[in-house]
């Protein structure tokens, strides 16, 4: 009885040594495991710029995330942008666009450095901060032109009869790469939806140009109302799209017609130069008289005749050589990046 009893107690101690040895393995296995860790981590935090990365002149070659931080930051004066508000012009009553701020946005930069390959060179990361008047606080007013201090230009061709030029206007246009704005009047659209379709697929901005061609300010707020929707609804059955500018016909306008447009979430556009083709005064006088005129921020008017596509051509080039960037109306107006 009493050997059963010891040999019991032995057995227990014996799986109680190697329960104690599996124990004490598993702690070292998990002790060898953390301290991997711990290396990996290590590893990481020490992360160090590839050779030959370059930020404004300076190379960042092995430097640690924290040291390029310091560097970066040293640069947030230097390319701070002050932004400007929207205003109303004094002589034109028109409001002009503002223009955003732009700030260095210090983490993405970094981030941009840190896994920039070798032998890089990394711009800076710039944010942009909106002004904080913009021309949605003046939709009342009409617009003339878009901000004097960047040379950027817009053209809009007002549609309202004929189409034997616009494919040779099209063609020209895609030669120089320009996307211009088309307001279209409703009739026409309604007559050539296959022009309307054309003109939207070659990537062009359309516009609002009243249905009828009526003088609006002849209009009370219903018939300016109507002219303006009737034009919308052709506009977006045959492209998808709604139409965010309204052209008056001939410029003409009052304050009913701006109020009715803006109650429709829409600007008023005019003209700041004008090519005056409807004159007919020949491709010299108006390619003299944009390239002569031009000015940061202009809006050129223009229709679809046989001389203005000739003379555009010269437009197009002659403002390219005085590095003028072409843009269609809403870009020109709204997205100053």
């Amino acid at each position: 009885m009493f050997n059963k009893i010891s040999f019991k107690v032995l057995k227990m101690k014996k799986f109680f040594v190697l329960g104690l040895i599996v124990l004490i393995v598993l702690l070292a296995l998990l002790v060898i495991a953390y301290d991997g860790i711990d290396v990996d981590l290590s590893t990481k935090d020490a992360q160090r710029v590839n050779p030959g990365v370059e930020f404004l002149g300076e190379d960042l070659s092995d430097l640690t995330k924290e040291e390029v931080f310091t560097i970066v930051s040293k640069y947030q004066e230097d390319l701070y942008q002050e932004g400007e508000d929207a205003y109303l012009d004094p002589v034109t009553k028109g409001v002009i666009p503002g223009l955003p701020g732009k700030e260095l946005d210090v983490e993405n930069t970094v981030e941009n450095i840190m896994l920039a390959d070798s032998e890089t060179t990394v711009p800076p990361q710039l944010s942009t901060i909106p002004p904080d008047k913009t021309i949605q606080d003046y939709q009342d007013a009409p617009i003339y032109q878009g901000n004097p201090k960047k040379d950027y230009a817009a053209f809009i061709c007002n549609v309202a009869w004929g189409t034997e030029y616009i494919d040779e206007l099209l063609n020209l246009l895609e030669e120089h790469q320009v996307r211009i704005s088309f307001f279209l009047e409703g009739r026409w659209a309604a007559n050539n939806p296959d022009k309307v379709e054309q003109i939207h697929e070659y990537g062009h901005e359309i516009g609002n140009h009243g249905y009828s061609h009526y003088m609006m300010s002849d209009l009370n707020r219903d018939k300016i109302r109507e002219e303006i929707e009737k034009t919308n609804q052709e506009i977006s059955e045959i492209t998808g799209t709604k139409a965010e500018l309204f052209g008056p016909p001939a410029g003409d306008f009052d304050e009913d017609v701006l109020r009715v447009a803006s109650n429709l979430d829409m600007y008023t556009i005019l003209w700041s130069l004008d090519t005056i083709d409807w004159k007919e005064p020949g491709v010299d006088y108006m390619t003299d008289k944009i390239l002569n005129n031009i000015h940061p921020g202009a809006i050129i008017l223009m229709h679809p005749t046989e001389d203005t596509v000739t003379a555009l051509d010269e437009i197009l080039t002659g403002l390219e050589s005085k590095e003028y960037e072409v843009l269609p109306v809403s870009q020109l107006i709204k997205n100053y990046q």
